[in-house]
């Protein structure tokens, strides 16, 4: 198949999308590493619901800070769906 097209809608957010509404600071989450091709725990430290400055970097509207192991990772809203996910619930078999 063809890969999908990555044009913004206008209309409504698809299903599964996730949003910087999804989350709330101290939200447990997973996010992606690139640089170790998996997903790592972490929680949310910050959300700039205005554009600002964190770090010394401006940081737009809608990005989330995530804060874990390796140290903070600021997500822009358009890479939240793919860089961010709620942690899977694992059942524990005794």
């Amino acid at each position: 198949g063809s890969p999908a097209a990555r044009a913004p809608s206008a209309g409504a957010a698809p299903v599964g999308t996730v949003s910087p509404g999804t989350f709330s600071v101290g939200d447990k989450v997973e996010i992606w590493s690139a640089s170790r091709s998996q997903w790592l725990p972490g929680d949310v430290g910050a959300i700039y619901e205005e554009e600002g400055v964190a770090d010394g970097f401006r940081v737009p509207a809608g990005v989330i800070k995530i804060c874990f192991a390796s140290g903070v990772k600021y997500v822009r809203p358009e890479q939240i769906p793919e860089l961010l996910r709620r942690p899977r619930v694992t059942a524990i078999v005794v």
